[in-house]
């Protein structure tokens, strides 16, 4: 999936088209497998696992400009934390 630059926002259409790019299915069934007590039990090549499927909604949420920047600044620096440890 083809990530917008860090520092382009986004348009509703734009976003609408980025979330219908992401694999919503897959998404679904990776949290169905796990349920609560498997939630509770993440080991990292799991938590890399689980990060790498929902990234892609977390590089949507820092586009929209109505989050407040305190919380996209937030939310990427998570991201190149997790891209660190999750290559």
């Amino acid at each position: 999936m083809n990530q917008p630059n860090s520092g382009q926002m986004l348009t509703y259409e734009q976003l609408g088209e980025e979330v219908a790019k992401l694999n919503h299915a897959d998404m679904e069934s990776h949290v169905a497998r796990m349920g609560a007590p498997g939630a509770q039990a993440l080991a990292l090549p799991d938590v890399c696992s689980l990060y790498k499927k929902v990234r892609g909604y977390l590089a949507i949420i820092v586009k929209i400009p109505l989050i407040p920047a305190p919380i996209r600044t937030a939310v990427s620096g998570f991201m190149s934390l997790m891209d660190t440890l999750c290559p």
